[in-house]
């Protein structure tokens, strides 16, 4: 069973080519940016699906972000779908991944994120 939801979060949240859904990844991005908390980098950065209510799971992001500044530490974050994207960090966001309704693909999408981050500062003024 564990397989199939893990195969079915693939298939759900995975584009063409191994990539995330987009749509997750933009909204982490902006996230951070509504919040006032811009990354400098990523990492540990795992994409899955929670269950919300019984019989509806949704998208998730789990992973590690890297404030702008020269001594930032490194900080947990959670992204996930709840009828638009919520954004959690730290002790909230490290309690949220752990949970046994949480199936997280073992795949880094830390540097796609990077990249995007990355791709986006570039465009920026």
């Amino acid at each position: 069973m564990l397989l199939a939801s893990i195969v079915g979060a693939a298939l759900v949240l995975g584009a063409p080519g191994g990539f995330p859904d987009p749509d997750i990844v933009t909204d982490v991005l902006q996230d951070f940016d509504r919040q006032g908390a811009p990354p400098a980098e990523f990492r540990n950065v795992r994409l899955g699906l929670y269950t919300y209510r019984p019989g509806d799971r949704r998208p998730i992001l789990c992973g590690q972000f890297r404030p702008d500044g020269v001594d930032s530490a490194w900080e947990q974050f959670v992204s996930l779908d709840t009828h638009g994207y919520e954004h959690w960090l730290g002790l909230s966001a490290t309690a949220l991944c752990q949970r046994e309704d949480v199936a997280l693909e073992g795949a880094d999408w830390a540097a796609r994120m990077n990249e995007q981050l990355r791709a986006r500062d570039r465009s920026e003024p």
